[in-house]
């Protein structure tokens, strides 16, 4: 009898205790539920948007609509799509890891893991939309609409490289970047095409720049923890995501900061590449001065 009644109270016992824990598990989750809440409401009305997930509250909700109607981005069971866009705008926008999320979030690694990806291969979705990239066949708009570049730029490359008869680098020892003709306009054909040459290399540079500042998860030196197909998908992913805000929300104070970096960027002394065919060089050479001369006659005139 005695055995039976120890027996018992060990099971009454027991009851409360799982009843406690449950309590507990549950004031727990309310907890976290409210506090992912209040994270959101603030990313939704808060002036620190941008600096919290890179765009305006206004974009981000429409980028969360363009991501549901294109993208097929769904609610999973316990979050929202915007939850899911925020974290995944977190991380590409502080290159931040998984752990961190975890905390800002009160979510597990593999929650937060499992939204990442759910995100990331529906901004995919809208590659079609937002990065068409060229094959080459055509000239961009921008060129073909300036008389200040065409019919003379089709495609460039900087010093780094050698003069092709296709591929046409800066005059090297003669100034270049734009800062040195500020005050001192070009004074001959080859100081007009630097200028020229470096105007529209300033602006493909500007552009990843622009890139580089609102996602520094792509110029990260550290090492790395997604897969190299990830890896691609992030930078193609961040691309878009670029494309989408330049008419969406510009954000011209990273515009500024670019533009005041490629302004004081120092001279650039590059050596001669070798190892080229030299025909190959001459031929380059030959396109080029050739460019330069009919710029400079038509600058003249």
């Amino acid at each position: 009898m005695q055995l039976v009644q120890v027996f018992c109270l060990l099971v009454y016992w027991i009851i409360l205790e799982q009843r406690t824990d449950s309590r507990i598990s549950q004031e727990v989750r309310d907890k976290r539920d409210e506090v992912r809440q209040e994270l959101l409401n603030e990313i939704l009305v808060s002036h620190r948007t941008r600096d919290i997930i890179r765009m305006s509250p206004q974009a981000f909700i429409d980028f969360c609509k363009r991501l549901v109607m294109y993208g097929g981005l769904k609610p999973s069971l316990h979050a929202c799509v915007e939850e899911q866009v925020a974290k995944f705008l977190y991380i590409l926008g502080h290159n931040v890891r998984n752990r961190s999320i975890c905390f800002f979030f009160r979510r597990s690694g593999e929650s937060n893991c499992r939204h990442f990806h759910n995100v990331l291969k529906s901004i995919i979705m809208l590659e079609e939309i937002y990065f068409q990239q060229s094959d080459g066949s055509e000239v961009p708009v921008e060129i073909t609409s300036n008389n200040k570049y065409n019919p003379y730029f089709k495609y460039l490359v900087d010093a780094g490289f050698m003069t092709r008869s296709s591929l046409i680098t800066p005059y090297r020892g003669t100034r270049y970047h734009l800062k040195e003709y500020s005050r001192n306009p070009p004074r001959n054909p080859r100081e007009l095409f630097n200028l020229r040459h470096a105007s529209l290399r300033n602006t493909i540079e500007r552009a990843f720049g622009v890139l580089k500042k609102r996602f520094p998860i792509i110029a990260s030196s550290t090492i790395p923890t997604y897969s190299v197909e990830a890896q691609k998908k992030i930078i193609v992913a961040c691309c878009i995501l670029h494309n989408f805000l330049i008419d969406k929300d510009p954000d011209r104070q990273i515009v500024a900061q670019v533009d005041a970096e490629l302004a004081n960027r120092a001279n650039e002394s590059v050596d001669a590449v070798e190892g080229e065919d030299p025909q190959e060089m001459i031929r380059g050479e030959q396109v080029r001065d050739a460019i330069a001369a009919a710029m400079w006659r038509d600058y003249n005139t």
